[in-house]
C-alpha cells in the first residue's frame, strides 16, 4: 500500500457540509506528498442533456470549493465528475483509470444505524482491488493510534503474508498520525470435549493449566509476526475471546484512528469477499477502517522488484 501516491477520494455528497474523507485523503497528502483526486458520480434519470451539463458544471464546482476548504500547500488536486447510473461501478472504474493507490470511501449512515454499512460500502470492498479507507468518523487521526488487527494462526482462511502486510502498512498510517502502531489478535479458548452423544460430544472450556498453555503458544505465534514487523512486545494484545466483540471493544479503548483488516480473495468467483471475520467486526466498529487484499500488496512487492 506504501508508498501512497494516488489517493481517489468518492464524493458521495458533493454539497454536503463535512466532507470527512476528503479531509482525511488531504491529511494523508499533506503527510506523504501524495495527488488526491475527488471523484463524483452524478446522475438523474428525468435529466436532458442540457440538465446533464448543469448539473456536472454544479457539481466540479462544489468539488472545486472542497479541495479550496483542505488543500495543502504544494500539493497535487484533481477533480472529475463522471455521469454514470451505477455510482459503485463508476468507482471501481475510475480507480482503475486513475491507477489509485488507495480509494477513500465515507460511509455516511446517521442517527441509530450510523455504523452500519450501506450496500454501497459492501461493494465496493468487494469489487475494489485497491485498498480502501472507510471513513466512519468526523474525529481527526493526529497523535491517536492505529491498530493492525492479525490473525497469524489463519483460522480464517488468510494467507500467511498478508499479516506481514497489515502491519506495515498500519506502522506507515501510525508514521502519518503520530500515534503508535498496536497488534491485536483474539484466539479461541482450549476447549475439551465430553460425552453427549454418540455423533455430537459437548464443547467445554478445558482446564486452567490447559489454558495457560494455549495462551503462551498462541503468543509465541503472534510475538514472531510482530517482532519480524519490528513491533515491541507491548504493543502486541492478544485476547482469548470473541474478535466480534473484542476488537471493537480493544479500538474504541485506545480510540484508535484506523483498524487495519484484511479481506480475502474467492478467485472463483471473480471478486474480492471480505473475510468472515472482518464481516462480523466492520459493523461494530466506530474508528475508520482500512481494508486491505493479500493479492495486491503481492502486486506490489512484484513491481518494486521490477523497478
Amino acid at each position: 500500500m506504501f508508498p501512497i501516491k494516488r489517493i481517489l477520494v468518492a464524493v458521495a455528497i458533493p454539497g454536503a457540509a463535512d466532507q470527512p474523507g476528503a479531509d482525511k485523503a488531504f491529511f494523508l497528502a499533506d503527510a506523504t506528498g501524495a495527488e488526491v483526486e475527488l471523484f463524483h458520480a452524478a446522475y438523474d434519470s428525468e435529466a436532458n442533456s442540457g440538465d446533464r451539463d448543469r448539473v456536472i458544471a454544479l457539481r466540479e464546482l462544489q468539488l472545486r470549493r472542497i479541495a479550496l476548504a483542505r488543500q495543502p500547500p504544494d500539493s497535487t488536486v484533481s477533480l472529475k465528475v463522471a455521469w454514470s447510473s451505477n455510482a459503485n461501478a463508476a468507482i471501481v472504474d475510475e480507480a482503475s483509470r486513475y491507477k489509485a493507490d488507495l480509494v477513500i470511501g465515507h460511509s455516511a449512515r446517521r442517527g441509530v444505524s450510523r455504523l452500519l454499512l450501506t450496500y454501497h460500502d459492501w461493494h465496493l470492498i468487494r469489487e475494489l482491488s485497491q485498498p480502501l479507507l472507510l471513513v466512519k468518523s468526523s474525529h481527526a487521526w493526529k497523535s491517536r493510534d492505529v491498530i493492525a488487527a492479525i490473525d497469524p494462526l489463519h483460522a480464517n482462511d488468510k494467507p500467511s503474508a498478508l499479516d506481514k502486510h497489515l502491519l506495515a502498512a498500519g506502522k506507515a498510517l501510525a508514521k502519518c498520525t503520530g500515534g503508535d502502531l498496536r497488534a491485536f489478535h483474539a484466539y479461541a479458548p482450549a476447549l475439551t470435549y465430553v460425552p453427549g452423544t454418540a455423533l455430537h460430544p459437548i464443547p467445554t472450556l478445558a482446564s486452567a493449566t490447559e489454558q495457560r498453555r494455549r495462551a503462551r503458544a498462541v503468543r509465541a505465534i503472534v510475538l514472531r509476526v510482530t517482532s519480524a514487523a519490528g513491533l515491541p512486545t507491548s504493543k502486541a494484545f492478544l485476547v482469548a475471546g470473541d474478535v466480534t466483540k473484542e476488537l471493537p471493544t480493544y479500538a474504541s479503548h485506545h480510540n484508535a484512528a484506523v483498524v487495519v483488516l484484511g479481506a480475502i480473495s474467492r478467485s472463483l468467483l471473480g471478486r474480492w469477499l471480505i473475510g468472515s471475520t472482518s464481516e462480523r467486526v466492520l459493523d461494530k466498529i466506530e474508528s475508520d477502517v482500512l481494508i486491505l487484499h493479500p493479492e495486491r500488496g503481492n502486486r506490489q512487492r512484484r513491481k518494486s522488484r521490477r523497478r
